[in-house]
């Protein structure tokens, strides 16, 4: 399995594999298509933006 991971907030996400997840008793394993990553959580996260 292929994840794009922040490894440097000041550089491009990178595609790094993973291990396929195996579901325990009573879990689910749920398949993300997309996610957004905003300017606005890369500053917080950095601690540049005022409401970090």
């Amino acid at each position: 399995m292929k994840a794009a991971v922040v490894h440097d907030l000041n550089a491009p996400p990178r595609f790094d594999d993973f291990i396929a997840p195996v579901a325990e008793a009573g879990e689910t394993i749920v398949e993300v298509r997309a996610a957004a990553l905003s300017q606005l959580v890369k500053a917080q996260a950095s601690g540049r933006h005022y409401s970090s």
